[in-house]
């Protein structure tokens, strides 16, 4: 599969409160305590989701 860079916006809802989307990719969205898992967390959310699209034949 062609690397793909997306640009990620994370976001501070608070002392312990962070969210992270990516515009294309509308159905992805996590949340955590810390920016660092927000990272990771959203990092395995795209690779997952882009595997789904590749098994379900979306992607070549």
């Amino acid at each position: 599969m062609p690397q793909t860079e997306y640009l990620v916006t994370v976001e501070n809802y608070g002392p312990s409160s962070y969210g992270a989307n990516v515009s294309e990719l509308p159905s992805i969205g996590v949340a955590s305590e810390t920016y660092d898992e927000v990272r990771d967390l959203f990092a395995e959310a795209i690779k997952l989701y882009l595997d789904e699209l590749n098994r379900d034949g979306v992607l070549k």
